[in-house]
């Protein structure tokens, strides 16, 4: 096998595995973004509150929807009672603030979606030498149509 045979097959494997590479942590982060919730900080209490991840939006139900005696439950109470308003007022300022945060999620997803794409296509492309116009030693073309 030729020297120059053999550059081109190290480099094919490295733009392969290259690939590889960023598809893995491309569908990680996308992955990771798609199917965990995001959270609310909320002034009136101490604990963050969890949402529903993007990828829930299969299940029709929201999760505050009837009062359950869970984390969440109590976490809304708190804030219902700081902020002074009525628990059904806490419940839809709390689907409000769930539905923003998985809007935001969204966007991330978007970004990190857009940013993969553009590295996996500078990462993975072919790099094809070329002659610079500003070199002094002709191509190939110029030589044969040079009147000597």
């Amino acid at each position: 096998m030729e020297l120059n045979e053999r550059n081109k097959l190290e480099a094919a494997i490295r733009r392969l595995r290259a690939g590889i590479v960023l598809v893995l942590l491309g569908i990680a982060a996308v992955g990771w973004l798609y199917f965990s919730g995001p959270t609310l900080r909320v002034s009136g209490i101490q604990s963050p509150l969890s949402c529903a991840p993007v990828g829930w939006t299969w299940l029709s139900s929201r999760a505050m929807s009837s009062p359950q005696p869970d984390p969440e439950h109590q976490l809304v109470e708190e804030y219902a009672e700081a902020m002074k308003m009525t628990f059904g007022e806490a419940v839809a300022e709390y689907h409000r603030g769930c539905d923003l945060a998985r809007q935001d999620r969204q966007t991330q997803i978007t970004v990190v979606s857009v940013v993969w794409a553009m590295l996996f296509l500078i990462f993975t492309r072919r790099r094809v030498p070329y002659a610079s116009s500003h070199s002094d030693t002709p191509l190939p073309a110029d030589k044969e149509s040079s009147p000597e």
